[in-house]
């Protein structure tokens, strides 16, 4: 009785991360087609079912998109909360802070990022940047 428990437990784990992936999947094509109305939609949830760096990475991307700063800003964090070693959540939580102006929190996540992603060149280009502006 144990091993059929435990077989409809990892099923029923194995549907909502099916289910959490194609919905991330339809947010990725919606992206790519600059329905960032739709992508938001199908990554909020995917997120509904299960939390991912990279959903919630995409979903700051969708918020970029769309000018909300601050809700791409959560988003990535939260990503990077998820998976520290994921560039591309830094990067967008460094792009949503520059968008907002905010460089010394812009140049603090960048140096952030290094410590997690040391062999990131786009961290490393944009902390340089961001240091000789400052």
């Amino acid at each position: 009785m144990t091993r059929i428990i435990k077989a409809g437990l990892s099923g029923a784990a194995s549907n909502k991360s099916n289910s959490a992936e194609e919905l991330r999947q339809q947010g990725n094509a919606a992206f790519r087609a600059k329905d960032y109305a739709s992508a938001l939609r199908h990554y909020s949830s995917s997120l509904e079912v299960e939390e991912d760096h990279r959903t919630f990475s995409n979903r700051a991307a969708c918020l970029l998109e769309q000018h909300e700063f601050k809700a791409a800003i959560s988003d990535a964090a939260r990503a990077v909360e998820l998976c520290p070693s994921f560039e591309k959540a830094w990067y967008r939580k460094i792009k949503a802070y520059c968008a907002v102006r905010d460089f010394p929190r812009a140049l603090m996540t960048a140096t952030r990022g290094l410590k997690h992603c040391p062999a990131a060149p786009t961290l490393r280009r944009i902390a340089s940047a961001l240091k000789l502006a400052g």
